[in-house]
């Protein structure tokens, strides 16, 4: 399948004023990117549930961050099928233009989005370390997946503050 992209995974470019790293480009020319700076001090569930489908931090950037992107030249695209991924396969599945990672995209499980990113060590390239991801931790209901400090994957309370790094994915300018 032809790609049709106008970026290069592990590249860096500025899209809506800010700057991303691409992270995985699609069959249909649309680019997954990977923002390059951390919003600082986020909660996933100030309640302390590890739900990111219903959570706060999922509302904060499908609303406000999205909105500020598209009002600084930034074509978003809906991004489906972004599933949460869970000990038993996937807990919920959201329709997002704006998304955390998740652990089967950092830390690359075969056939996983990203997989490639993952095998370019994208948690180095992208200063990923510390951040939180949208998986729930198994076995409790108040903690969530994010990546520490050496890079390896850990679980926090839900209801810490961390900073984020977000993903958006972006249309080829070539159609």
């Amino acid at each position: 399948v032809k790609n049709l992209s106008d970026y290069t995974v592990g590249q860096t470019y500025t899209i809506g004023q800010k700057q991303w790293i691409c992270a995985e480009n699609s069959s249909d020319g649309s680019s997954y990117m990977i923002s390059v700076d951390a919003y600082p001090n986020q909660v996933i569930n100030a309640s302390g549930y590890n739900d990111y489908g219903s959570s706060a931090l999922r509302d904060y950037l499908n609303n406000e961050i999205a909105s500020e992107l598209s009002e600084n030249g930034a074509t978003l695209l809906s991004t489906t099928n972004i599933g949460t991924p869970f000990s038993e396969g996937i807990r919920d599945t959201t329709i997002d233009k704006v998304f955390l990672l998740g652990t089967d995209q950092v830390y690359g499980i075969s056939g996983a989005q990203f997989e490639i990113f993952y095998k370019m060590n994208g948690i180095e390239l992208c200063g990923l370390k510390g951040t939180w991801l949208r998986t729930p931790e198994p076995t409790s209901s108040n903690r969530t997946a994010y990546i520490n400090e050496t890079g390896a994957l850990a679980y926090d309370l839900s209801s810490a503050s961390k900073p984020i790094h977000y993903v958006i994915r972006v249309p080829s300018l070539k159609k």
